[in-house]
């Protein structure tokens, strides 16, 4: 297995050795984080009982996502990225609360396709999702999913796409994740901060 590993380093190694001289040093790597909202549904539920989360008539909900990214340009309008992703979904009302953190890793694509600062991409992805329910009906439970695989699409774009230092980015995603017998989608939309 280090044999293995040992292999993919001197792979990945090699490429970036190629990308850089492609390209001016300066603009090949970058690194960003962002910040947003969204929606979340799932086709399945982790609880015996799924109707009796619907109990919490009229609860708050509060959705945040963050994200955490490296990105590396080994074209001109080609950037390989790869960082982690959260997502919070707090439900509560009256001291009972259901809420659910998924998080992961991806890796993908970004795209400018000659459309100023607009890019799109695609990304695998790995996750989880933990729940923290504390409801009269059910009970106090913290069941979580299996990791499972799944992609996203993005559409992006990129205020300053041109030039080095702090770049705005404001998107929007669509995260599909199976989870075994069910799975969890995620709209969202963020703004973000890239550095290069």
């Amino acid at each position: 297995m280090k044999s293995i590993y040992a292999g993919l380093f001197l792979i990945v190694a090699c490429c970036f050795s190629v990308f850089a001289t492609t390209l001016d040093s300066s603009d090949w790597f970058g690194f960003g984080g962002s910040l947003g909202t969204g929606g979340v549904w799932s086709s399945g539920s982790l609880v015996e009982n799924p109707e009796a989360l619907k109990n919490i008539k009229g609860f708050y909900r509060v959705i945040l996502e963050t994200d955490a990214c490296v990105e590396l340009r080994f074209q001109k309008n080609i950037v390989l990225a790869g960082g982690l992703y959260s997502l919070f979904d707090f439900k509560f009302k009256n001291g009972e609360h259901a809420h659910s953190i998924d998080y992961g890793f991806y890796g993908g694509l970004r795209i400018y396709p000659e459309l100023k600062g607009f890019r799109f991409g695609v990304d695998y992805l790995i996750g989880r999702r933990n729940d923290f329910i504390d409801m009269v009906s059910i009970g106090k439970l913290q069941p979580a999913t299996q990791w499972g695989n799944g992609f996203r699409f993005l559409l992006e774009y990129d205020f300053f796409y041109n030039n080095k230092g702090v770049s705005p980015v404001v998107g929007a995603a669509w995260r599909h994740v199976p989870r075994g017998g069910f799975s969890d989608n995620a709209l969202s939309v963020y703004l973000k901060f890239l550095y290069r």
